[in-house]
């Protein structure tokens, strides 16, 4: 995954070339999880918005009334958010944190968690998948996009194909970490394994359009990360020779003029158990509900030692009940 200061320094450069082309699929996930949820309005809900980046899911969900905070591991992102917020008369609750480790206040209080294009490049999907589940109530949803396979995002192909075919290189390289892909198998499976109720819609297109081959490929060497990642590898004479070879594998295709090349991308919607199962003891002593840490288990008759703020703050948060001998 990309580094925190790696956002930070595209985090402008982002909201103005990047975003414009994923926003168009923030309002159809919100959809999606609305419809899920039963024909829900999000007036006056608290919606959690995960790897929010530069606030294109979190600004849809407050033009829809709703109560957002976003978080981002990247503070450059989440201050270019909340600005765009503030311009439309918004307000938006921020924190700092990485999506594989939410603050504990946030358990079950959202009716919606989401994150757009953010959760399928974490380095462990299942454990982000988990962290959104854990912040919603029972009843409440997760909902995340996912882009298609290669043969679906043909917007995203072009350099690394180039890349490729030009100078041998590999983006990302081999053995990083790279995305899952969004598909009606892949999915479904995700969200079951964390103890929700699957509904995934898709493929969802829309259509990158760019000016000019040059506009094409500033979108992605000013403001994509894993692009400017590539670039640096490559140093400045390879760069420029793979500036070279793109500019002219798209001008060969368009002619010179607009550039328009489709991605799609699947929306995926998990809604949570309205009734909570029945406990049981998990491992290392914790009472676990589906899956998931509810507080901690003591023993018959054992007693914590006085003073123990860590455990009174869990005890406190999350509920915990004391099992004993009775």
């Amino acid at each position: 995954p990309m580094s925190n200061n790696a956002w930070d320094s595209v985090a402008e450069a982002y909201a103005e070339r990047v975003e414009p082309f994923t926003s168009q699929f923030a309002a159809p996930l919100l959809d999606a999880a609305c419809e899920a949820l039963g024909g829900v309005a999000l007036t006056g809900a608290h919606v959690l918005d995960v790897a929010a980046g530069s606030g294109a899911v979190a600004l849809e969900a407050l033009r829809r009334g709703a109560k957002v905070t976003a978080t981002d591991g990247s503070g450059e992102m989440l201050r270019v958010a909340s600005e765009r917020a503030s311009a439309a008369s918004h307000e938006l609750a921020t924190r700092v944190a990485e999506g594989t480790a939410l603050p504990l206040d946030l358990a079950g209080g959202s009716l919606l968690a989401t994150s757009g294009f953010g959760v399928i490049f974490f380095p462990d999907v299942a454990a982000g998948i988990a962290e959104l589940s854990r912040c919603v109530r029972p009843g409440g949803a997760i909902a995340f996009s996912a882009w298609g396979s290669a043969e679906e995002t043909a917007a995203f192909q072009l350099i690394p194909t180039v890349a490729r075919e030009t100078l041998g290189e590999e983006a990302p390289p081999a053995g990083a970490a790279r995305r899952i892909d969004g598909s009606p198998a892949v999915l479904p499976a995700l969200l079951r394994a964390a103890g929700l109720e699957p509904h995934v819609r898709g493929p969802v297109t829309r259509t990158l359009t760019c000016g000019s081959a040059e506009a094409f490929w500033e979108r992605f060497a000013l403001g994509a990360p894993s692009t400017r990642a590539l670039l640096a590898r490559l140093g400045d004479e390879r760069a420029a020779l793979l500036r070279a070879a793109v500019l002219s594998a798209l001008d060969q295709r368009f002619g010179g003029g607009e550039v328009r090349l489709e991605a799609s991308a699947y929306l995926a919607v998990g809604v949570a158990p309205r009734a909570l199962p029945p406990l049981f003891v998990g491992p290392a002593g914790f009472a676990a509900v589906s899956g998931h840490w509810a507080g901690p288990f003591f023993a018959p008759g054992a007693r914590r030692a006085k003073g123990d703020a860590a455990l009174d703050f869990l005890q406190e948060r999350f509920c915990a009940v004391e099992i004993n001998s009775t």
